[in-house]
């Protein structure tokens, strides 16, 4: 009776408005289960428990300054149309969610936002999550959304969601320290992610969505891993800034991607003032993905890596492997697309830059059935693609379109003619008539099984939509490369109204359109309907596109926009809906 009793007079001091949105306050040592009827819960000070239950449907709200730890096992278990949402009772960022020592750990349908100091912290604590929303969070150190120190057993990721998280070392949206663990996401998106650390002395830094240090195994399927960045600068005449893994980062583990999209992911390194003395150096490695593991493999199958990037500006300056780069360990790149990516390297005559744009191989590595091509190496102020699109001396390419060619069996060189192609950024897949097609190694082993995405007969094409695994790739499904259209602002009135969205992280290729449904409300008169945006966009950052259409359109309370590429009838880039 005293403990309800506190409870209430707690709630009672609650200014009016944060009472209003309580149902349950709760803070100190807890006890579960947390029920829907009882939601939303409100942390007004750091809570503890043993281990936790939630059910579907509920909703914590935590005060700033106020953090979550469970030290067993947390079950959260909700569904798609009733998600366990966990974020900010007010403004300003909570501490996290954390769990310590609780095996056999699983959120499913779960959302974390808004946290500062990380939104979910694993401690020895093994897991799997399931259809979750990582999204908004932050830190100072590593990890901005999830963070995980596991000694023993494996984290395990299905259609989960790492977005616009960031932090200031390393691992903008997870890092993950695996001992002996497996550390596997399929079917994720990692977006939007960054680590942008203070100016400093020194800074070694990396891995914009992912930072794995130790693991068993890292293995990515069919995971989009797009317009994530890694930003460093330095500052004093000796200093040093040290950017890895732009999308991704992988060290002392083996490493496997299958299917994978790693697109328009960044590094910028450099010091400050540029080039204000002559001992101060800029070292990017890696712009889509990077791996540093001696003793280990990397293996990369039917993944494309397009519109990556590093621009390290210093007096002396590295920009390596811009698509990928294997610094340490055994890798082998099959059935990939790497096209596209551009190293920058702006250091001053003292100290000769150099930049590769395609990839990078350091020690022994092989490349069978890919294209590497259309990739670009600028040193000082010029930009050229004559330089090797792949380096390194003790890698085998075998049966690989290769602009400028590359010694190696049934090697070629000549434009793939990518579908889309005609600017900078166009679709990846290869289109009819491509020298690509039928044109891999032609033992059994590599053969095409699934048309599309391969084409031609069953002999293997070059880059990611030939062989075997290309079966159940998404990538060709999404038209222009690296399209993200988003709705800002619409008005209707008059005789015709305007949509206006926003396209970041890359660009279309004509002809481009929006294409309207209605999701509730009057429908359209005549169905959907397709707006053609008479323009060709390739530009970087984000750029506002305005769309006249008829005022009949705004009779519907809530509408999808879909933004399609160069295959209006196929290739869905982005789609997300604006409520009137």
């Amino acid at each position: 009776m005293k403990i309800r009793f506190a409870l209430l007079l707690l709630f009672a001091l609650l200014p009016a408005r944060l009472g209003a949105q309580c149902v349950t306050v709760v803070q100190g040592p807890v006890v579960g289960p947390w029920t829907a009827a009882e939601s939303p819960y409100c942390v007004v000070a750091n809570v503890t428990a043993p281990r936790l239950t939630i059910e579907a449907g509920v909703e914590v709200r935590v005060a700033p300054g106020a953090s979550i730890v469970i030290s067993g096992a947390l079950t959260a278990i909700g569904t798609e149309s009733a998600p366990i949402v966990f974020g900010a009772l007010d403004a300003g960022g909570w501490l996290g969610l954390e769990v310590r020592g609780g095996a056999g750990t699983v959120l499913e349908h779960c959302r974390v936002g808004g946290s500062s100091a990380t939104g979910l912290t694993l401690i020895d604590s093994p897991a799997t999550l399931r259809h979750c929303r990582i999204e908004g969070n932050s830190a100072v150190g590593d990890g901005g959304g999830l963070v995980a120190q596991i000694a023993a057993g494996d984290l395990l990721l299905t259609d989960c969601a790492i977005v616009d998280n960031a932090c200031a070392m390393f691992g903008g949206g997870i890092r993950a320290d695996l001992a002996s663990g497996r550390l596997v996401l399929d079917r994720c998106e990692l977006r939007g992610n960054q680590v942008v650390t203070p100016v400093l002395s020194g800074v070694d830094v990396g891995g914009g969505a992912l930072f794995c240090s130790a693991a068993q195994e890292v293995a990515f399927t069919d995971c989009v891993i797009e317009d994530n960045q890694v930003a460093a600068t330095c500052s004093g005449c000796t200093c040093f800034a040290i950017g890895s893994g732009g999308g991704v980062a992988v060290r002392a583990s083996d490493l496997r991607m299958t299917r994978c999209l790693v697109l328009d992911n960044r590094i910028e390194v450099r010091d400050s003032p540029f080039g204000g003395c002559s001992l101060e150096v800029a070292v990017g490695r890696g712009g889509g993905v990077y791996f540093d593991a001696d003793g280990c493999a990397a293996r990369l199958d039917n993944c494309v890596f397009a519109g990556n990037g590093i621009s390290a500006m210093a007096n002396g300056t590295d920009a390596q492997g811009a698509g990928v780069f294997a610094d340490g360990g055994v890798a082998e790149l099959r059935n990939v697309t790497v096209v596209r990516n551009c190293a920058a390297s702006r250091g001053l005559p003292t100290v000769f830059p150099e930049a590769v744009g395609g990839v990078r191989i350091r020690q022994d590595g092989a490349v069978v059935n890919s294209i590497v091509y259309g990739n670009v190496n600028s040193i000082g102020w010029a930009s050229v693609t004559s330089d090797p699109q792949i380096f390194g001396a003790r890698v085998v390419v075998t049966y690989s379109d290769v602009q400028n060619g590359f010694p190696g069996v049934g090697n070629i060189h000549q434009d793939p003619l990518l579908a889309g192609e005609g600017t900078w950024c166009g679709a990846v897949e290869i289109g009819a008539g491509s020298p690509a097609i039928d044109a891999g190694n032609p033992a059994r082993r590599f053969a095409d099984v699934a048309f599309p995405p391969s084409l031609g007969g069953s002999r293997n094409d070059m880059g990611a939509n030939g062989g075997a695994l290309a079966e159940g790739w998404r990538g060709w499904e999404r038209g222009a490369l690296g399209l993200r259209a988003e709705p800002t602002r619409a008005a209707c009135g008059g005789a015709r109204s305007t949509l206006v969205f926003a396209v970041s992280g890359g660009a279309m290729t004509a002809p481009v359109g929006v294409f309207l449904e209605a999701v509730g409300g009057t429908p359209l008169p005549n169905g959907p309907v397709w707006l053609p945006v008479p323009a060709v966009f390739c530009a970087p950052g984000r750029t506002e596109i305005a769309v006249l259409f008829p005022v009949v359109l705004c009779t519907a309370p809530t509408l999808t926009f879909r933004a399609y590429g160069l295959r209006s009838s196929g290739g869905l880039v982005a789609s997300s809906a604006l409520t009137w």
